[in-house]
């Protein structure tokens, strides 16, 4: 227990510094575009398949609903909390599949093995018949691709005697971010319980961890692991920027892959006038097989926009009345205060009872659980309330000060837009 809280401490500390000194991006905009081989010698040209993971619980916390990231985040590091007495195991680093996940990756499986059409789709054709002598199986080092990958594919690993999911450190996921920190040692697999208990099997046996050189190093560019991996195959959305030529419109330079997504096409090794060998991706062959990338909406985008204008006028008047004392505090306090006490009490209690009903007949309780943390902190706002509704003038300056700075930070994220973690 004491050597996992220790390993755990470690493995946050390096995550921690490498965010600090990440430079994964260095070198890329000097790589050639891609446009100057599509004219070139062909040298060689082979087919490609990629499948992004399922939702990780990295994902579930800050990616999805904003409204609800707080309570997520606290129950996060809550699960984190207990997890930390594990060497191999965390919410955050590394983060592994989510529930969600998991069932991405089964429906990904039934699309793979059961629903999809073999003739049309390349994906399906490659999982039903391929074997380790026409095509192999590699996935990264990081336990969400991992368990992605023996979760849909099992069917074709149980098929193929002897066949392994071959684990190349090149893949590791390129981001600053704690979860694209392998907690995997050198040559070991990662941790698969979450399969295990999945799919009914053990499922350890179908790794190769022969060729896992660990974590990615500090102040390293990832252009070198691209590059190397090359030789034997690529991955996603930086990918797609590295190999489709700059002024290609294709949505695979913009947006990444969905969840569980399974895409294919081919890609050329190539030789130009000059002598020098590249890659680029024919980018007529590429195929969304099963959910594709994601289309942002310029409309819910615009929408977000307004909405944060809109919070930024609301706070700024909020600011006017507070700074002018147009509204008299002692008038809007004493039934304010007792109103969100109330509402608190019966909203915590309401969706904790709904929760544990949910629990029984197997419902998502997330959102429920959400309401009660809001309610929570409400509550304890209310009780405190009281004493800063006697404030001061300064106070009531002070308040203005901070209603205004909340107003300039609303414009600033109503320019920068949605930012995706």
């Amino acid at each position: 227990m004491v050597f996992g809280i220790f390993r755990s401490l470690a493995l946050w500390l390096r995550g921690l510094l490498f965010c600090i000194t990440w430079m994964e991006k260095k070198n890329f905009k000097k790589a050639p575009d891609a446009k100057k081989y599509l004219n070139g010698k062909i040298l060689s040209e082979r087919t490609l398949i990629f499948i992004r993971h399922g939702e990780s619980d990295w994902n579930e916390i800050f990616n999805k609903e904003k409204a609800l990231l707080l309570p997520r985040l606290f129950f996060g590091l809550l699960r984190e909390f207990t997890k930390c007495f594990h060497s191999q195991d965390s919410v955050f680093l590394d983060s592994p599949l989510s529930l969600e996940g998991c069932d991405q990756a089964d429906d990904l499986r039934e699309h793979l093995f059961r629903t999809g059409d073999p003739k049309k789709d390349v994906s399906v054709r490659v999982a039903r018949l391929g074997t380790p002598k026409d095509s192999i199986l590699v996935a990264s080092n990081l336990r969400r691709a991992v368990h992605t990958g023996l979760i849909a594919l099992y069917p074709r690993l149980e098929r193929n005697k002897n066949e392994k999911i071959l684990l190349r450190a090149e893949l590791q996921e390129m981001s600053r971010n704690v979860d694209t920190e392998s907690i995997t040692s050198k040559g070991q697999v990662p941790v698969v319980d979450v399969v295990d208990q999945r799919i009914g099997k053990s499922s350890a046996q179908w790794l190769d961890a022969s060729q896992n050189t660990g974590n990615k190093q500090f102040c390293k560019s990832a252009k070198p692991r691209f590059d190397a991996f090359c030789k034997h195959s690529l991955w996603f959305r930086e990918f797609f920027k590295l190999y489709l030529p700059t002024d290609s419109p294709h949505i695979a330079r913009k947006e990444k892959m969905l969840n569980c997504a399974s895409v294919s096409f081919n890609l050329c090794q190539a030789q130009d006038g000059p002598g020098n060998i590249g890659w680029f991706v024919k980018e007529s062959t590429i195929s969304e097989d099963h959910r594709g990338f994601k289309r942002s909406s310029k409309k819910s985008k615009a929408k977000m926009i307004l909405g944060m204008f809109a919070l930024a006028i609301i706070v700024a008047l909020s600011a006017f009345a507070v700074k002018n004392e147009l509204v008299p505090m002692s008038s809007v306090c004493t039934p304010g205060i007792a109103a969100l006490r109330g509402g608190s009490v019966i909203f915590a209690v309401a969706s904790l009872a709904t929760a544990g009903m949910y629990t029984c007949t197997g419902k998502p309780t997330g959102k429920l659980l959400a309401i009660t943390f809001y309610a929570f902190i409400f509550y304890i706002f209310a009780v405190y309330a009281p004493k800063w509704c006697g404030a001061t003038s300064d106070v009531v300056t002070g308040a203005a000060d901070a209603l205004k700075g909340a107003a300039v930070l609303a414009n600033a994220a109503a320019v920068v837009g949605n930012t995706d973690l």
